[in-house]
């Protein structure tokens, strides 16, 4: 019988075709498991993308979302109320301005910790309920900078979201997923 855990032979099994991105992975799935608000905080080329979408293709209830406003959200409330599976926003850097990032991240946060968010603003209305899922938002260093520095970090983000730091770059990158089980 094989008592070893299932994210360590998951970490292991990607390691063999992706070195250095098994606990990159391994986390994405606890994050996930848990239903936490996970920032994946990473250079360009280093995997942020290839484990968010490896482990969200895993799973049955997936939305990728690769740049979203707040106002954005007013179409997706009716499908993320009562949602029970992954938002995978890919890069936060294909957000417009450092406003409308750093409102994605608080929302997202707020939503993911909460499970409910309200917007009644002049452009938009609607209401986010029971949303029972996880958040994985894929984000480079230099637009961390600029979160830490906003009022929103120490008011709402640092204390609802899990920051998992994946500074590897790959030697010989792999263009194909990884086929972990």
């Amino acid at each position: 019988m094989n008592t070893t855990h299932y994210l360590f032979r998951l970490r292991d099994e990607v390691e063999k075709t992706h070195p250095r991105l098994g606990n990159l992975v391994a986390m994405v799935v606890l994050a996930t498991k848990a239903r936490k608000c996970l920032l994946i905080i990473s250079p360009s080329g280093c995997g942020k993308s290839r484990a968010s979408s490896f482990v969200g293709n895993s799973l049955q209830n997936t939305l990728y979302l690769d740049r979203v406003s707040v106002a954005g959200l007013a179409t997706l409330a009716k499908k993320l109320s009562g949602f029970r599976g992954l938002v995978v926003v890919d890069d936060i850097a294909h957000g417009q301005t450092n406003y409308i990032r750093i409102a994605t991240v608080e929302t997202f946060a707020m939503l993911t910790y909460a499970h409910s968010i309200t917007s009644h603003t002049k452009a938009s209305l609607y209401s986010i309920v029971n949303f029972q899922g996880a958040t994985v938002i894929n984000i480079q260093p230099v637009l961390l900078s600029h979160l830490l520095a906003s009022d929103e970090w120490e008011a709402s983000i640092q204390d609802k979201t899990i920051r998992y730091y994946h500074l590897y770059r790959p030697i010989k990158p792999n263009q194909y997923p990884p086929n972990a089980r």
